[in-house]
């Protein structure tokens, strides 16, 4: 799913439908630098935070103070659409009295700019266009789940070297890149390799290792630029090393779409 005006994902929706939403989900913007938690762990969670510009990155801490990121949010993202929909048809956690709360915290990992958006909000869009608010929700879902699904297969079961190429994939899928095997192509990561490696469940020097291995043969060359660029120099290479169908499927999709145009 591409990006449609400020809101990622909404491209199955027609002009007219995303102009709604567009209208209807406004909120305060708030600028914030790296290291600054908008959501802590257990706290109760109703508004949702559109981001802007910069990542954010949901997370848990473990007992022993290690660090488990289960999700980036980027530009477009609606970070804590779920809570605010949950909040906003009354629904309630475990059916008691209180609004639902957060499993885990949700911190800028970058300088960030996100947009508030109240639970009235969310409430207005759903008692005024409530199909689709419906359909809105169920893409968000859709989107979360596959990113989920993605993000639990790197971190179960494949190898260092497997779940980074994943990763750089899913974010210039995410860009909205067009993939071409004979091209190259530019992924912005300006995460460090601390935030990297607790994506992933490694360590950063582990991290630093698979990194200049991918150098090594080809697979990228890493930019000192603003954006802390990935020149991406071997797509099929890079999508081989992944391991995973999906993939696959994005470079055969649009370079069968190359060579037909």
């Amino acid at each position: 799913m591409g990006s449609s005006g400020s809101f990622y994902g909404l491209s199955a929706l027609s002009p007219d439908e995303i102009d709604v939403i567009s209208r209807s989900l406004h909120g305060d913007v708030r600028r914030m630098p790296a290291g600054i938690d908008i959501v802590l762990a257990d706290e109760s969670v109703s508004n949702v935070f559109l981001v802007r510009s910069g990542w954010l990155a949901s997370y848990t801490i473990l007992e022993d103070g290690r660090r488990q990121i289960t999700r980036f949010w980027r530009e477009g993202d609606q970070a804590g659409l779920g809570y605010a929909m949950a909040s906003a048809l009354g629904v309630k956690e475990n059916g008691g009295p209180g609004d639902f709360v957060a499993p885990n915290g949700c911190v800028s990992v970058t300088p960030v700019e996100v947009e508030v958006i109240a639970p009235g909000r969310i409430r207005a869009l759903v008692e005024e266009h409530p199909k689709l608010a419906l359909k809105y929700f169920t893409i968000h879902s859709m989107d979360h789940n596959e990113m989920l699904v993605r993000h639990l297969t790197s971190v179960g079961r494949q190898s260092a070297h497997e779940a980074l190429a994943a990763l750089i994939l899913e974010l210039a899928r995410r860009e909205g890149l067009h993939p071409h095997a004979a091209k190259r192509m530019t992924v912005a990561l300006p995460l460090n390799q601390t935030v990297v490696a607790d994506a992933l469940g490694l360590t950063s020097v582990h991290i630093s290792r698979v990194l200049a291995d991918f150098e090594k043969r080809g697979l990228i060359e890493r930019q000192a630029t603003a954006r802390a660029e990935i020149v991406v120099r071997d797509l099929a290479g890079l999508v081989e090393t992944a391991d995973m169908q999906p993939y696959r499927d994005w470079l055969e999709r649009t370079v069968s779409a190359d060579k037909s145009a």
